[in-house]
């Protein structure tokens, strides 16, 4: 399918069903020029009412979780702080490349749920000079197994980019670690609405 295509599909399917849609993607190089990948970076900055979740390799704009806020998470397989809580301790370094994965989930919990994957890396290059494949799956049983990879990835990686030590939370704290997915104003509020809803 060409990119071009993948960008009018994205950006409508975002645009129909604000804050339950959204893109949930895990991308090798996400700096590469690419319409696809001008969809994903459009969605993430430009509008926080849709849902955006998204790790890659390596990359110099992390934005990780912020408190009442909206802007979607992008975390990278590398160069993220490694010091966590007992009795984890320290996180192994990864060598060469961390993610490899290539695929954008679009419109998840919405109508027309897709996910499009393959060898491409979803960049100009790749398509037009190497013969990479990009497929295009609508099975609601296979997005869905691509939606939990992608959530997989970006939990984890966020749990270990984190800035400073992270400290287990003891019973009786202050404010609850479940207290942002009741916050109207906070991306875990989309998160969890978009999670336990019923696909249109």
């Amino acid at each position: 399918m060409p990119l071009h295509l993948i960008w009018t599909s994205l950006l409508s399917a975002t645009g129909a069903h604000t804050g339950q849609a959204g893109a949930l993607f895990a991308i090798m190089q996400y700096s590469s020029a690419s319409s696809i990948l001008d969809a994903v970076k459009f969605v993430r900055d430009s509008n926080e009412n849709i849902f955006s979740y998204g790790i890659t390799d390596t990359t110099t704009s992390i934005s990780l979780y912020k408190p009442h806020s909206k802007l979607g998470i992008l975390v990278a397989g590398k160069g993220g702080a490694k010091i966590l809580p007992p009795p984890i301790d320290k996180e192994p370094a990864i060598p060469g490349i961390a993610i490899h994965h290539k695929f954008v989930v679009v419109d998840f919990k919405g109508r027309n749920p897709v996910v499009y994957c393959g060898s491409s890396n979803l960049a100009f290059g790749p398509e037009q000079k190497n013969g990479d494949n990009l497929i295009e799956i609508r099975n609601l049983a296979a997005v869905t197994v691509f939606a939990i990879e992608a959530i997989r990835l970006v939990d984890h990686f966020s749990f270990i980019e984190n800035t400073h030590q992270i400290f287990l939370q003891t019973s009786g704290a202050a404010t609850p670690w479940y207290a942002s997915y009741y916050d109207p104003e906070a991306l875990h509020f989309i998160d969890r609405s978009l999670m336990i809803s019923a696909n249109k």
